[in-house]
């Protein structure tokens, strides 16, 4: 009956979180065993990795215990649970210790999940003090006033987060709130999140590849939730398979997802995107050819920013591939340690495949306001059985400059990339240029053209006018460029090619990329 009562009580199936949990070490996101023993300094960041202490304190590497539990009958392992959340309970509310993820959002509601089973368990097994039942009891009701107070709501998909984790609460300690009160609460959010999440064109609003696959089973959990049952939503499965059906668009043809804002490298199958569509409110625009394999021309741009969840400064940047070769490719994540040099370098314009001013970024995460919202800045879109035209223009205010970036694609052949940039001061101008992993640098030809092969495709580049060349690849100084991230706190570098202008109220870049099959030279 404990388990059934709610979503994740019912996720946890034989196998749950085994690569977590290891004869008393924990292992989080790739990095080396952690011997948990307790006494555990909860505040340890042995591995100098923001996310692996968020896993840590919202007791995600629980789950291989609680599924033996569940599955096993296996008191000893419920036990475990219990005796780390005592010693977590005496670590920061007993003794008064602080922490980023003691109260943060996210840590609460990952938190909230396990916790409600533990302490079921310990209010319901007979084998603790009253003592350890008002502590419990205590830390239950600070994880309900978190998860309930409107002013510590949250309005991106943290929220999400928060709405489940209060319901999943309530399911199984109703007594520690108002059941009907905080589900009719529950549900306006729920039904507000959907509407900011995918608006209406079922496309995710937060900037990111990644997150918009992560974020619809979200949705699609909340509808098979126990702890749901008999709230109406504003959505269903038919618009939660609308939304996973999109996701197509964010995958080029062979398979590799785009690395937009934060994301990590995913290859799944897709239907092949064929044809040319602008999604003004979620700012992308797809140029697809009209060949339904693997092989199809494929180019996603960013076109706008309605949110400042998980941006990066890569205002008009795009991904390319041809002939099943992903050609040019945003930065990746890396990780949410926003201080370290490599985090700082993917969420910038020069990591993107877009222009830098000055060397900085434009308005993004760390310092956007509202003001710098905004709606796809498409001007002219043109499309075509063999090519297309895209342009996209706007006035920033932070960096002083106007921004037009004209973009025309011959399917299956060439790329030019047309950026022409107006002040009202003088600035150097940086047009950057990113390309998968496997492209490797074979130099200038007679012609100054710049050439990149990989084992099937050459890409030549014909450099604009009046500019300098920046060819780099795992460059650290004079600053980072020339690398990649695919996965959690790993990057590699990869070859990154740029053109600098300097002195210049006004300035225009014209590069021309045009590729061949090596098969048919």
């Amino acid at each position: 009956m404990l388990f059934s009562l709610t979503w994740f009580g019912k996720s946890l199936i034989p196998g749950s979180g085994a690569n977590l949990w290891r004869q008393g070490s924990v292992s989080i996101l790739n990095q080396p065993p952690y011997k948990l023993d307790i006494p555990v300094n909860w505040l340890d960041d042995p591995f100098d990795h923001r996310s692996w202490r968020w896993v840590l304190n919202s007791f995600q590497w629980m789950d291989k215990l609680l599924s033996d539990f569940k599955n096993n009958k296996d008191e000893a392992a419920i036990q475990k649970c219990v005796n780390y959340f005592f010693d977590w309970a005496d670590f920061y509310i007993t003794k008064g210790q602080s922490g980023e993820f003691l109260w943060k959002d996210d840590a609460v509601s990952f938190r909230t999940l396990r916790l409600s089973i533990i302490a079921t368990y310990i209010f319901n097994s007979g084998c603790f003090a009253e003592e350890k039942k008002e502590l419990t009891r205590e830390v239950v009701y600070k994880h309900y006033l978190e998860l309930s107070d409107p002013k510590k709501f949250k309005s991106n998909n943290h929220g999400i987060f928060q709405m489940r984790a209060l319901i999943c609460l309530l399911a199984l300690h109703p007594s520690v709130g108002n059941v009907e009160k905080d589900k009719a609460y529950a549900a306006k959010r729920i039904n507000w999140l959907w509407e900011k999440q995918y608006g209406t064109q079922n496309m995710h609003l937060e900037n990111s590849t990644g997150y918009h696959q992560y974020i619809v089973k979200e949705f699609e959990e909340i509808l098979d939730s126990p702890e749901f049952s008999g709230i109406r939503f504003n959505f269903d499965k038919d618009k939660i398979q609308e939304v996973k059906g999109n996701t197509r668009f964010l995958f080029h043809p062979n398979g590799t997802s785009t690395l937009f804002g934060d994301s990590n490298f995913v290859r799944h199958e897709h239907e092949v995107v064929m044809g040319d569509y602008v999604f003004n409110e979620a700012g992308y625009a797809i140029l697809a050819g009209n060949e339904p394999t693997k092989k199809n021309s494929y180019l996603a741009v960013r076109t706008g920013f309605p949110s400042n969840a998980h941006r990066h400064s890569d205002d008009f940047s795009l991904e390319w591939s041809e002939k099943g070769q992903v050609i040019l490719q945003d930065s990746g994540r890396y990780s949410y340690d926003y201080n370290n040099p490599y985090r700082i370098f993917v969420s910038s314009a020069r990591a993107h495949n877009t222009v830098s001013v000055d060397g900085g970024n434009f308005p993004w995460w760390g310092d956007f306001d509202k003001t710098d919202y905004y709606a796809g800045a498409v001007t002219f879109f043109r499309s075509g059985k063999l090519s297309g035209k895209l342009v996209l223009e706007k006035k920033f205010s932070k960096p002083d400059v106007n921004f037009n970036r004209s973009l025309e694609i011959k399917r299956g052949k060439s790329l030019r990339v047309i950026d022409t940039l107006r002040s009202s001061s003088i600035h150097f101008y940086e047009q950057w240029f990113h390309l998968a992993e496997n492209f490797a640098y074979k130099g200038e030809d007679v012609a100054g053209h710049l050439i990149f092969e990989t084992d099937s495709l050459i890409l030549y580049v014909f450099p604009p006018e009046n500019s300098e060349i920046l060819v780099s690849k795992g460059q650290e100084q004079p600053f980072i460029q020339g690398w990649v991230s695919y996965q959690e706190k790993h990057i590699i570098p990869r070859w990154s090619f740029g053109f600098r202008k300097n002195e210049l109220k006004k300035c225009t870049f014209d590069t021309m990329l045009e590729i061949c099959e090596k098969e048919m030279l």
